[in-house]
């Protein structure tokens, strides 16, 4: 990153080309601008990182990438990888000049009470345009967080073949859980893979999206699943053999 001070203008690379970034466009504003170019064609996109309002100064045609927030995790042992927020994207949306509310959903809260599932991550939307749904906490001992639709399902464990459920078009569904090793949560590209014993399930891959700056970064995987082994170390020490001629 660098700053011209003859342009007065902020340049950052994006692993292929230098971009500007922070400079106000005529066409729109609201949210973190970046400005990049591809071939011949000059963009420019507007990040939101928390609610805000998107502002068409004229009439446009834009590209929309939704993220809603990720599922919190489970407590206690035998806690499964919590589901994706839903992912969804629009190219060539035609939108008037005017004011558009942006939500960005939370992501679930920490469970702070031993032995729960976990909290739901939150909806985002871009006004009535595009919306997708949070991801579904993590669950604990097989028990599924309930509420939905979830954007993906999360993972399970406790012998379950399969985790919850995600939303067609945003997400994909958990992996399911064996003795001690519980499923990761889907994520927007896959569903997330079940446990093993002793083996944890992988979370589902997010998927690829080059809105932001020109080139392509993933969104949306899944929590990875978690495996549960008791302590066994002390045997090995505890086991004594006395000789035979040994007088007591």
């Amino acid at each position: 990153m660098y700053f011209d001070t003859t342009q007065n203008k902020i340049y950052i690379y994006n692993g292929t080309s230098w971009g500007v970034i922070d400079v106000h466009s005529t066409k729109a504003t609201g949210g973190n601008i970046f400005q990049y170019q591809l071939g011949n064609t000059n963009y420019q996109s507007h990040t939101f990182y928390a609610n805000g309002t998107f502002v068409a100064h004229e009439a446009i045609s834009i590209d929309i990438l939704v993220v809603a927030g990720g599922g919190g995790g489970s407590s206690g042992h035998y806690g499964s990888g919590a589901g994706a927020g839903g992912m969804r994207t629009t190219t060539g949306h035609s939108l008037s000049a005017g004011s558009t509310a942006v939500t960005v959903g939370a992501g679930g809260a920490a469970q702070t009470t031993f032995n729960q599932v976990g909290n739901n991550g939150s909806a985002s939307s871009f006004g009535s345009v595009l919306s997708c749904n949070g991801g579904q906490g993590g669950s604990y001992s097989g028990t599924l967080a309930g509420g939905g639709p979830h954007g993906s399902g999360s993972g399970r464990g406790g012998g379950y073949n399969s985790g919850g459920s995600g939303t067609s078009g945003e997400g994909n569904t958990g992996g399911g859980g064996h003795s001690y090793g519980t499923g990761g949560g889907g994520g927007a590209g896959k569903a997330g893979w079940s446990g093993d014993t002793y083996i944890p399930g992988p979370g589902g891959e997010g998927l690829p999206c080059a809105f932001r700056t020109g080139v392509e970064e993933y969104y949306a995987g899944g929590g990875g699943g978690s495996a549960y082994q008791h302590d066994v170390s002390a045997v090995s020490y505890t086991h004594l053999t006395l000789p035979t001629n040994r007088e007591v």
